[in-house]
């Protein structure tokens, strides 16, 4: 489960890396409803000091959720695939 975790939790670094690299912070038009920017706290696994501060467009949140559950699926689907003719898993 933990692994799970984790895993979604790396696509939200290198998501936040990319909106910022393609100009769509925060000086960015607000003209439609997907690109109001929403800031949230992200937790950093590990770290004693607190998570970052991450702000994105609704549109680019929603995209970064699609991503990490499809993320998940797969891994899930790999881990039931790789035990189904073996006798211990």
């Amino acid at each position: 489960m933990y692994k799970i975790v984790a895993l979604g939790l790396l696509f939200v670094p290198s998501l936040a890396l990319a909106a910022a690299a393609d100009g769509s912070g925060p000086a960015a038009s607000n003209t439609d409803k997907g690109s109001k920017m929403i800031c949230r706290e992200i937790d950093e696994t590990g770290s004693r000091l607190g998570g970052k501060r991450v702000c994105m467009t609704r549109d680019q949140w929603e995209e970064q959720r699609r991503t990490a559950r499809a993320a998940v699926e797969r891994a899930q689907s790999g881990s039931a695939n790789a035990c189904s003719g073996a006798m211990h898993c």
